[in-house]
C-alpha cells in the first residue's frame, strides 16, 4: 500500500518533473497529470503552495508566454488556457468524421488512422472538464473498433467478430500483427516499367504484417529471362513468380490487384500458437516483442537516474532503477505519478531478482483492468527523424550489403533501428535508386 511522501520527497520529485514549452496536447496532459499527483501528495497548506510554485515555474517557453497573459494566474486558470491554446483543437464530431474518412484497403494504414483519432479523442476527453458521457474512452474505444472492422475486409471482420475483440489495438494485433500467418499485401501498383533486366513496379506500398518478408524484387526482377522449372502465372497482367519459388509453401488466397500470400500451416501450429508466443512470469505475460514500438514504457535499470521522457510525440518512457525497488512504496509513488492507463511495455536491464521485484511492486501499486503491463524482451536504436533515416538506408544499402535488395537491407537494419513503417522507406529507396540505375534520373 502506498504511503505518504516526506516534503523533502516531494520537493525533489517536483523538480525532477520535465519542464512543458508548449508542445503537443499529449505532453500537455503528461504535465497537469504530474502536476495534480504531486499536489496531492504535498500536506494542505504552506507545503502544498510551495511544490505548487516549484511545478507552475516548469511553465516555459511558447507556453510561459501564453500563460504570462493572465491577471490572476493560479493554477486551475493556467490549466484552462495552457488547454485551449495547445490542446486538442478539433471538436468530438470532427475527430469521428476524419475516421470514418480514412479510405484505403491496408489494414495497417486504416489502423494508424483510426489509433490517431482515438487518441486524440481520448486526450480531448481527458483534457475536457466537462467529460461529456458519449465520449468517454470506453465509448471512443468501442466506436473507433467498429470504424475499423467496417473498414477491412468483411472475412477478417467477420473473424475478429466471432473471437470477440474488444479493442482496436487488439484486434489490430489479433489478426494482422501477431498472425501466424504471416501475411503481405502488395497493393496500388502505378506503373510497371519493362527493362533489359527485368520488370520493376513502382508505387506498389508493401504493407509487413508478419515478418516473413517477400521481396519484391525476387517477385518481379528478373522475370523476363528464361528460367529452368519456373512458369510465370498473370494477375491482372502483371507477371509474378509462382508461390513455389518464393522460399515457402504458399497459398494463393486472391486474384486481383492486391496480391495477397500467405504460408501454409497445420491447424495444430495454430491452435499452439498463443503458447509458443506469450510466456508468464508469474502474473506479467512475457513477449518476443520490441519495446521501442509500444507508447508506453517502463525500463528497469540498474544505476541510471530515474526520470521519465518523450521518445517521440506519441511514445513516453519511464526509467526506474534497482535502488528505488528497495522502498517499495515510494516505487508505486513514482509509478502512479508517471504512468497513465493502457497498456505499458517492460523492458528489464538487470537480472531476474529485481525484475521480480518490479513485478511484485506493480501487482500491489495497480489494477490491471486499468493498467496492463506486459514484459519485451527487444530493444532497437531508435532514430528521431526521417532525415537521419534515409542517411542510414543509403549507407546501409551501399555500404554493407554492395547495393542488395529490399529484402536483404530490410533483414539487416530491422535488427539494428526501430522507425515506423521501416520497411515503406527502404522499399521507396531502392525502387528510386532502381529507377534511376535502368531508366535514367526520374
Amino acid at each position: 500500500m502506498a504511503v505518504a511522501l516526506t516534503f523533502s520527497e516531494v520537493i525533489r520529485e517536483a523538480r525532477a518533473v520535465q519542464s512543458y514549452k508548449g508542445e503537443d496536447g499529449f505532453q500537455l496532459h503528461d504535465y497537469i497529470n504530474e502536476v495534480e499527483n504531486l499536489v496531492r501528495l504535498a500536506v494542505e497548506g504552506p507545503q502544498r503552495e510551495h511544490v505548487a510554485q516549484i511545478l507552475m515555474s516548469k511553465i516555459q517557453g511558447r507556453a510561459a508566454a501564453v500563460v504570462r497573459r493572465l491577471n490572476d494566474r493560479n493554477w486551475e486558470n493556467m490549466k484552462v488556457l495552457l488547454t485551449n491554446t495547445f490542446g486538442v483543437k478539433e471538436t468530438y464530431l470532427q475527430m469521428k468524421e476524419d475516421a470514418d474518412r480514412i479510405r484505403s484497403k491496408s489494414a495497417k494504414e486504416i489502423f494508424e488512422h483510426l489509433q490517431f483519432n482515438l487518441d486524440k479523442l481520448n486526450l480531448k476527453y481527458k483534457l475536457d472538464n466537462n467529460h461529456p458521457f458519449e465520449f468517454t474512452p470506453t465509448n471512443n474505444e468501442s466506436s473507433i473498433l467498429e470504424t475499423f472492422l467496417n473498414k477491412i475486409h468483411r472475412n477478417d471482420a467477420m473473424y475478429l467478430r466471432a473471437i470477440p475483440v474488444t479493442s482496436l489495438e487488439q484486434s489490430y494485433n489479433y489478426k494482422y500483427r501477431d498472425a501466424i500467418g504471416k501475411m503481405i499485401k502488395i497493393e496500388r501498383i502505378e506503373e510497371i516499367v519493362k527493362t533489359e533486366e527485368g520488370i520493376i513496379v513502382t508505387g506498389g506500398e508493401v504493407d509487413e504484417i508478419g515478418i516473413i518478408l517477400i521481396d519484391i524484387e525476387m517477385i518481379i526482377i528478373g522475370i523476363l529471362k528464361e528460367v529452368d522449372e519456373v512458369n510465370l502465372i498473370t494477375i491482372q497482367n502483371i507477371q509474378v513468380l509462382p508461390n513455389k519459388v518464393l522460399g515457402a509453401p504458399m497459398s494463393l488466397l486472391s486474384q486481383k490487384q492486391d496480391l495477397i500470400l500467405i504460408p501454409q500451416c497445420k491447424e495444430e501450429n495454430l491452435q499452439t500458437v498463443d503458447s509458443q508466443d506469450e510466456n508468464f512470469n508469474n502474473h506479467i505475460s512475457i513477449r518476443e516483442h520490441i519495446v521501442n514500438k509500444y507508447q508506453k514504457q517502463l525500463f528497469l535499470v540498474e544505476n541510471e537516474e530515474s526520470r521519465h521522457l518523450m521518445t517521440s510525440p506519441s511514445r513516453r518512457r519511464t526509467v526506474i532503477n534497482s535502488k528505488q525497488l528497495d522502498t517499495p512504496d515510494k516505487a508505486i509513488n513514482f509509478l502512479k505519478i508517471r504512468l497513465q492507463p493502457g497498456t505499458v511495455a517492460i523492458y528489464s536491464e538487470i537480472d531476474d531478482h529485481q525484475y521480480n521485484k518490479l513485478q511484485q511492486i506493480i501487482l500491489e501499486g495497480f489494477d490491471n483492468t486499468v493498467t496492463k503491463f506486459i514484459k519485451v524482451t527487444q530493444i532497437k536504436k531508435e532514430i528521431t527523424n526521417e532525415e537521419n533515416l534515409i542517411d542510414l538506408i543509403k549507407y546501409y544499402h551501399e555500404k554493407e550489403t554492395g547495393h542488395a535488395g529490399i529484402r536483404e537491407n530490410y533483414s539487416g537494419l530491422k535488427n539494428q533501428i526501430y522507425y515506423p513503417n521501416l520497411h515503406k522507406y527502404i522499399h521507396r529507396y531502392i525502387i528510386y535508386v532502381m529507377k534511376i540505375k535502368w531508366i535514367g534520373n526520374p
